[in-house]
C-alpha cells in the first residue's frame, strides 16, 4: 500500500541567507535499494545521490546530513554543487539546466546531414510592390516620350497633333503618380490652340475668296480675323509665332482697300464731270481711277490668302496632319515584369541533403 514521506532541507548560502526545500511523495512501501540490508525511500535515494550523503548515517564522509524528516543545512561553497533553488523535482523530471548539466545541442551547421533551405524573406507582397514599381516606371518613361513628342509637335506648329501626344503624357503621368515630366501647355490648351488654329485656316480660306472677287474690304476683314485667330492660337499653345503671314496678307488688304476707295472716288469724279459736261476732267479722273483700281488689284493679288503672287513668310509655316501613336509610349496589357506573383511561396521545408 502507498504512503506518504516528506523531506525537508535548509540550505545557507555565503551570506546567511535560508532556503527550505520541502519534498513530499508518495509511493509504495520502502524497499531495499542500494542493497545495504535497510530499506530506503525513493526520496532518499535521490537525496543521497545528488549530495553524496547516506541518509542517517551521522559519520559519513559528507559534511552534510540529512535525517528524515530533518532539516538540512548547506553552507557549501562549491561552485560546482547544484542550485536546490533552481532545481524541480517533479514526478522524477529535473530541470537539468539548473542542476549545472549541459543539454546544449550540436548546431546542424553546413556540414551536418541535415540542412534547412534558407528563406528569403521575399513575399507575394513584395512580387506586387515590384510590379508595380516596375509598372509606375515604364508609365512615366511613356510620359517623358510623349511629352518630348508634343514639345516637337508645338514647335512645328501642329497644334492637333500635340494635343494628341499631351493627352497620352498626361494620362502616363497620372498613371506614373508624377507629373514633373510634363511641361507647357496642357491638352486643353493645345486643344484650344488647335481650334482657334482651324479657325484662322478657314478665315484665309474665305479672305482668298473674297479677294479673287475683288471684295478687298471684305477680305481685308477675313484677314484680321485670321490674324487674330492665329495669334490666339500661338499663345494658347504657348508656341512660336506664326502670325507673321496673317499679317502680311493683311497689311495687302488694307493697301487694296486703300486704292479701291480712291478708284471709286475718282471714278465718281470722272462721271460728273461728264455729266456737266467738262470731258477733259472727266477724262483725267477716269484715268486715275484706272490706276487706282489697277494698285488695289495690286496689292490685292499679294494679299490673297494662298495665291499665286502672294506674300510669303516662312516663319509662319506649320507642319499638319501629323498623328501620335500611344503605343509606343503606354505599358499596355500584355507588360511583362518578369514576376510570377501567382507563385511567390517560400520553401521552408527541410532539405536532407547527403
Amino acid at each position: 500500500m502507498a504512503n506518504e514521506e516528506s523531506i525537508t532541507i535548509t540550505e545557507k548560502d555565503a551570506e546567511g541567507n535560508e532556503t527550505t526545500i520541502e519534498i513530499t511523495t508518495s509511493k509504495a512501501d520502502d524497499i531495499d535499494l542500494d542493497g545495504d540490508g535497510e530499506a530506503e525511500s525513493l526520496v532518499e535515494e535521490v537525496v543521497e545521490a545528488l549530495f553524496d550523503v547516506e541518509i542517517g548515517d551521522s559519520e559519513g564522509s559528507s559534511d552534510h546530513s540529512v535525517d528524515e524528516p530533518a532539516e538540512f543545512d548547506s553552507s557549501s561553497e562549491d561552485p560546482a554543487a547544484p542550485d536546490l533553488e533552481a532545481a524541480a523535482f517533479d514526478s522524477g523530471t529535473y530541470d537539468l539546466d539548473s542542476l549545472g548539466i549541459d543539454a546544449e545541442v550540436p548546431d546542424a551547421g553546413q556540414g551536418s546531414e541535415t540542412a534547412f533551405a534558407e528563406s528569403t524573406g521575399y513575399s507575394e507582397l513584395d512580387a506586387q510592390a515590384e510590379m508595380e514599381e516596375m509598372e509606375q516606371n515604364m508609365h512615366g518613361e511613356s510620359a517623358r516620350e510623349a511629352q518630348e513628342a508634343a514639345d516637337a509637335f508645338v514647335e512645328e506648329g501642329d497644334y492637333e497633333a500635340a494635343a494628341q501626344a499631351r493627352e497620352v503624357a498626361e494620362a502616363e503621368a497620372a498613371a506614373a503618380g508624377d507629373e514633373s515630366m510634363l511641361s507647357g501647355a496642357s491638352s486643353d490648351e493645345l486643344e484650344t490652340a488647335a481650334a482657334k488654329q482651324a479657325e484662322a485656316e478657314s478665315l484665309q480660306q474665305q479672305q482668298a475668296e473674297h479677294a479673287r472677287e475683288g471684295d478687298y474690304e471684305a477680305a481685308l476683314e477675313d484677314s484680321r480675323a485670321a490674324e487674330q485667330a492665329v495669334e490666339d492660337s500661338d499663345f494658347a499653345a504657348g508656341g512660336p509665332d506664326h502670325s507673321g503671314q496673317a499679317e502680311a496678307e493683311r497689311g495687302e488688304m488694307e493697301w487694296a482697300v486703300w486704292e479701291q476707295d480712291i478708284a471709286d472716288d475718282n471714278a465718281r469724279d470722272a462721271a460728273a464731270y461728264a455729266a456737266e459736261g467738262d470731258t477733259d476732267a472727266a477724262e483725267v479722273y477716269a484715268d486715275a481711277a484706272v490706276d487706282a483700281q489697277e494698285a488695289a488689284d495690286h496689292h490685292g493679288d499679294l494679299g490673297e490668302h494662298g495665291g499665286d503672287v502672294s506674300v510669303y513668310d516662312p516663319t509662319s509655316d506649320v507642319a499638319s496632319g501629323g498623328v501620335y501613336d500611344p503605343s509606343t509610349a503606354q505599358a499596355d496589357a500584355d507588360f511583362d515584369s518578369g514576376i510570377d506573383a501567382a507563385d511567390t511561396s517560400i520553401d521552408t521545408t527541410p532539405d536532407f541533403t547527403e
